[in-house]
Formats: C-alpha cells, structure tokens, sequence
C-alpha cells in the first residue's frame, strides 16, 4: 500500500488523466503478486505512459510542460498571458501596462497606418528598454480590386432601411470601397521593413500567413511568429508552413475571426468551434506551443484552458473596461449593460464574421449577411449612417462593438482597474482556483509551488 501510494503520487505529477493510470497500477500488481512492488510499480508507470501516449496523441504533451517553458522562455515572460492586439482599444500604454504583469505585449498594427505603427512600436520599446519583446499584430488576407458593381447595389438596398431611420435619402451620397479614403492593407514589403528596422521580437499574424520570402525575412530578424487558427486544419497548416506558436481562436473570441482554410465564403460560421473543445484538438495535433484565445476572462478560463494543455492562453475582452483600454465611453457602457448572450458573430462592419456587441445595425443587417461586400471593403458603405446616428444621440448603435463572449466576467468599468492589476489578478485567481480543485480531490493536502501535490 505505501509503495501504491507513493507511485499514484508520482503519477499525479506526470498525467492529469490520474484515474486511468491508477487503474493500471492497480491492474498490473494483480498480474505480477510476485515481483517486488517497487519494480511493479516503476514499470506499471512506463507502461501506462506508454498507453496513454498511443492511445491519445495529445496525453504525452500533457505529462510535460517543456513547451509551455519554450513559449515562456523564448517571449521571456513571468506569466503565461498574452495580450491581445485589440483595434481600437489598445497602443503602447496599454501594451506596457499588459506587460508590467509579467504578460506579452501586444500592439494591433493591422489596423494603422505604417506611421502610425512606428510611433507605438518606439514608445513600447522605450517603456520596456531594449531586451524586453513584445508581439506586432498583422493581417494576411488578399483584398479585392473593388466591389462587383451587382453586390454592391444589393447592398446599397440592403442599407435602405437603416438611411432613412436616420434621415438619409437617396440623394445623399453613399461612400463604396472606391471612394473611401487609405485601405487597411495587408502584410507587405513595408510593413516587413519596418519589422526588420525595429525588432519586435514577436510578431503575429490573421488569416493565415503572408507569402514565404516574407515569412522568411521575419524570422531572420529573430521574431517569435504566431498565428490564430480554427480550426486544426488551420492549425496544421500553420505549423507546417512557419508559425512557431499556435493561437488556437475559439467561436467565444471578440473581433475578427481568423478563419483562412474554411468554406468558401468565410462569412460561413455555422461551423466554428468553441475554444475548450477546439483547444485540446489542436494540442494533440501539432508540436509547437499553443496559445488558447476567446471565452477567457478570469482565473478559471486561464486554468482551464492550460489543463487542456494550452501552453498559455491570450486575454482580451477582459482589458476592454480598463482604465488604459481606448474604445469609446458608448462602447464600455454597451459592455456594462451587456448579458451573457449580447453577442453575435456579424459581418456587416467589416465584410468578415467578427464577434460584436449587438446594436441596431446588426439587428437590422444581419448578424451574417451574405450581400455585404468582401472583407475590407465593407466599413466606408456605413460611415455616412454612422455621422447620422452619432449625430442623433445614438453613440454606438451604428458601430462596431468588438468583445467576447466572456466580456461580462470581466470589472466593470466603474471598478476603474488598470490592465496590470486585471492581468496579475487573474493569475493569482488560476491559482487559488487550483489550490481549490486540490482540496476537493485530495482534502487536507495541498499543492506545491508547481502545482502538484
């Protein structure tokens, strides 16, 4: 019993599947009354490791932490967070403050202009000196030339209804693609300048991957690459194709979906997958570190997440009521009324599923809508409606209200948090939320400084 003991202790440490490798201690006393117990014990361990490993792929991964400690080492972080690079809600001072807890530092470029991008990449690296990396966020898509003149005019129908609720007639101008001001553009040979120049030593990537010369030169400057998918096709191909980090984006996550290898019109959600089932597939399918994002706000999403063998996991609606975050006052009072269901995934903003707070516009085009144009070429049909709304009082019922599923688990913007504390708070709550889990499950022990009882 003492050396049974002993070795189910040992297999705590090695497997969170701990009832199934009792069980073949167990099995294989039985099988073997004469062989001394320590040596029966010892190779009852190996052989159920050995099980484990063919039976699940994935139950290997999780009997080590070699690369959560990769991911760690190579991003020098204290903590397994990651910010999110968030359009519109963070610049440098929120990076700053991501990474004075310990966390990643992330800056949303894909949504600046490359001046724009140079002016918060220099005030992150001078607040976190020259040898401290943080993560520059890209888009990868391909934009259309223009919008087909018929799809267009489906939409300009389509955005009949919400015009005149807000007194524009059909002499007033509708702004298209064509018309509208610089284009969000996708990663290219001026944006991989300016990565080369600066060095961020992470950098990070939508919708798949830019083309390889410039995946290569990238990687020659030392960076870290990441990138989102979701699905384990995408996972895969990523991995297959350059990423060194994996971010595994559920159906909860706020903004875009990172959708690339999916249905042909990526406007087809019906088939996303939520982040604690899509994680723990995509563990067991590649071998580099993995990153779980979407639906985690608190303690418990960060250690649920790492128990289905994430290696850490990227934070985002949480920040979004911050005393740093950058969104509107409308759009924090719209998270502060917000319930559990007052998201949808919607295309109508940005011609791409992106998951959003819903308002008037969504109610009214959508949430998918198959007649708006392409993503990115969608934002300049509404601009108009929105001056009008705006105008009218109605802050925020004709604009994009990114956030996640679990954004009501996060402080209420009276709280008046900052980044760091929210950050370090949930870290600190995953681990109390661990030490209660052991409580249950072996009462009166407690864990060790890893973790393990």
């Amino acid at each position: 019993r003492r050396h049974l003991k002993r070795s189910g202790r040992r297999l705590e440490m090695v497997s969170a599947n701990t009832r199934s490798l009792r069980r073949a201690v167990l099995h294989h006393f039985r099988r073997t009354a004469v062989t001394p117990p320590w040596v029966a014990a010892r190779l009852a361990v190996t052989l159920a490791r050995r099980r484990a490993s063919q039976q699940h792929p994935g139950a290997a991964r999780t009997m080590t932490t070699a690369t959560t400690q990769q991911l760690l080492t190579k991003l020098r972080l204290e903590i397994p967070i990651l910010g999110a690079p968030m359009a519109g809600a963070g610049d440098a001072t929120m990076a700053a403050a991501v990474a004075r807890a310990g966390a990643l530092a992330s800056l949303p470029c894909a949504a600046w202009s490359l001046e724009r991008a140079r002016h918060e990449m220099t005030a992150l690296r001078e607040a976190l000196g020259d040898d401290r990396p943080f993560n520059v966020n890209f888009f990868c898509h391909a934009p259309p030339e223009d919008v087909a003149a018929d799809r267009a005019d489906r939409w300009a129908t389509r955005l009949a209804t919400l015009r005149s609720a807000y007194g524009l007639g059909d002499d007033d101008e509708l702004t298209g693609w064509s018309d509208a001001g610089p284009k969000r553009g996708a990663f290219d040979d001026a944006a991989c300048r300016l990565v080369e120049e600066l060095r961020p030593g992470a950098v990070s990537f939508h919708f798949g991957l830019p083309e390889p010369a410039l995946l290569g030169r990238v990687k020659s400057t030392g960076a870290v690459v990441l990138a989102s998918a979701t699905t384990v096709r995408e996972a895969t191909w990523l991995e297959a194709n350059g990423a060194d980090v994996i971010i595994a984006q559920g159906s909860e996550a706020g903004g875009h979906r990172s959708n690339f290898l999916g249905p042909k019109d990526p406007s087809d959600v019906a088939s996303q997958i939520g982040t604690f089932a899509l994680v723990p597939m995509v563990v067991d399918a590649v071998s580099v570190p993995v990153v779980a994002a979407g639906g985690i706000s608190d303690g418990r999403g960060v250690l649920a997440a790492l128990a289905l063998g994430a290696d850490a996991v990227q934070v985002g609606s949480a920040y979004l009521r911050a005393t740093e975050s950058r969104i509107p006052a409308y759009h924090k009072a719209a998270l502060d009324a917000a319930e559990s269901d007052s998201t949808t995934l919607t295309n109508v903003f940005s011609g791409r599923p992106a998951r959003s707070v819903v308002n008037e516009a969504v109610r009214t085009l959508g949430p998918i809508n198959f007649d708006a144009p392409p993503f990115p070429t969608a934002p300049p049909y509404l601009t108009a409606i929105k001056k009008a709304a705006d105008a009218k009082g109605r802050l925020g019922e004709v604009s994009s209200l990114w956030s996640g599923q679990a954004a009501t688990l996060a402080p209420p913007t009276s709280d008046q948090r900052s980044v760091t504390d929210i950050t370090r708070a949930m870290w600190a709550d995953s681990r109390s939320v661990l030490e209660q889990l052991h409580a249950r499950a072996a009462p009166g022990r407690s864990p060790n400084e890893d973790g393990d009882v």
